[in-house]
């Protein structure tokens, strides 16, 4: 029984750590970065929610916002609601967002789901795996988002939450 609740405990203090590290901001924010520093994005290919699968070549030619999160990261939540204003405005103009939920367990396709409508997330969500993580350059803490041009170059990489004016003024830059 002590050992199952120092487990617990254990998990708890990781995922309050996980949280504090997603709410620094844009302490690790690359905004200077541009895409010949930035390099080519990582191909992928991720079991979508609700349909098949989700690769990275289906989006070529598109300017794609691809969003590291999980249901349980209060700023992934925060940020979510401006992603799905930004997906109906922007989405006439060649630009989808891409959320990669990092939710696992037997109960994560469930709890995703659950969010998917509580959110009325309209932008494809993708199931992510450690591969997709290390494709990225590892993911330390959530939300990460990575901005891709039209030529398949990462843009932008952020760490933490940002308002919706953030990423409308990154999307017309690259309109």
């Amino acid at each position: 029984m002590m050992k199952r609740i120092l487990q617990i405990t254990a998990l708890f203090g990781g995922i309050v750590a996980l949280a504090a590290l997603a709410n620094r901001g844009s302490a690790d924010d690359n905004d200077g970065n541009t895409a010949e520093s930035m390099g080519p994005a990582p191909t992928w290919d991720l079991p979508q929610v609700g349909a098949d699968r989700l690769s990275s070549t289906d989006l070529a030619g598109k300017i794609v916002v691809i969003d590291f999160w999980a249901t349980w990261c209060p700023p992934c939540r925060a940020e979510i609601p401006g992603y799905v204003e930004l997906q109906e405005a922007y989405d006439d103009k060649g630009v989808v967002f891409v959320g990669i939920s990092l939710d696992q367990g037997a109960d994560a396709d469930a709890k995703v789901r659950k969010f998917i409508e509580q959110y009325k997330i309209n932008y494809p969500i993708v199931i992510g795996d450690m591969k997709v993580v290390e494709a990225f350059g590892g993911v330390v803490s959530i939300p990460t988002t990575f901005v891709i041009d039209r030529e398949g170059q990462i843009v932008r990489r952020k760490v933490g939450y940002k308002p919706k004016s953030y990423f409308e003024d990154l999307l017309n830059d690259l309109l």
